[in-house]
């Protein structure tokens, strides 16, 4: 179930989604839930000319074919497909560390902004991570975990049927997180980081049901999956109210948009069906 509002007072298209799951899921199957909406983000905002998950395995089909064919690839097309490679192992890279961070409840929020520079995103999706303080790894099953994604798969068909696709060459990830987890390698700290006013944002908050097991602590019965968003400090247009041991951080590399006539697989020739029937 996800309810829609537009924020009173938003002088922009600022549309927030609430989405109620109808099943729980383990902690450490969060991570790989928030990693899941990303890539559904950037097949249907137009970034990918297919899945997200399916590009990998055809870029894997076309080179295994080019190899196979021995043809020499036109060197304009060579370099673009080179680009989309270095992207495609990039964002693999970001999805490990985020998804190791938010199991480990040190991501509170991740923002992805389509546009040609960070200050002027044509289009920016916010999501705050559901925090769980007493991660019952016992619930949850496989098919919790479709269903935790169908009914954001759900909500967001709703929206993306009144909304059109922005075109843009970028996508930059940036994840807000506690100083001392910053990984230098991957990451760049920016100070006072604001979340941009320029083009459509949308706001997508996440409500996990309650586990229905309990646990004792100190005596005190305590719901395992009690969810507690420890990231309410954090007004994205006003960060000058956050703590300052957490900070906005971007993740390297930048997305570059896949076009579909990157990786196209090519029919075999004649003379390379005779060779195999010989």
């Amino acid at each position: 179930m996800a309810a829609y509002t537009k924020p009173a007072g938003a002088g922009r298209d600022h549309l927030d989604i609430n989405v109620a799951f109808t099943c729980t899921i383990s902690p450490d199957k969060i991570g790989k839930l928030i990693v899941e909406i990303v890539k559904y983000v950037l097949y249907e905002r137009e970034q990918l000319p297919m899945p997200y998950d399916d590009l990998k395995r055809h870029v894997e089909d076309v080179a295994q074919s080019q190899s196979a064919q021995k043809k020499a690839v036109n060197p304009f097309l060579q370099a673009k497909q080179r680009k989309a490679i270095t992207s495609l192992q990039g964002m693999d890279a970001i999805f490990s560390v985020a998804q190791d961070l938010i199991r480990e409840r040190k991501v509170t929020r991740v923002l992805l902004l389509f546009g040609a520079t960070v200050l002027s995103p044509v289009e920016s999706y916010l999501i705050r991570v559901p925090q769980r303080r007493h991660g019952c790894h016992s619930c949850g099953t496989a098919a919790g975990f479709r269903r935790c994604m169908l009914d954001v798969l759900e909500a967001f068909l709703r929206v993306d049927s009144t909304r059109k696709a922005a075109a843009a060459s970028k996508l930059t990830t940036f994840l807000l997180v506690r100083r001392e987890d910053v990984i230098l390698n991957l990451m760049d700290v920016k100070p006072g980081f604001v979340v941009p006013r320029k083009g459509s944002l949308t706001t997508l908050d996440l409500a996990l049901p309650p586990c229905p097991h309990d646990v004792l602590e100190d005596g005190l019965k305590v719901w395992s999956d009690a969810i507690q968003d420890v990231s309410t400090f954090a007004d994205e247009d006003a960060p000058q109210g956050c703590p300052e041991e957490f900070v906005w951080v971007q993740c390297k590399p930048v997305f570059l948009t896949v076009a579909a006539s990157t990786f196209v697989k090519e029919a075999p020739s004649d003379s390379s069906k005779n060779s195999l029937l010989r």
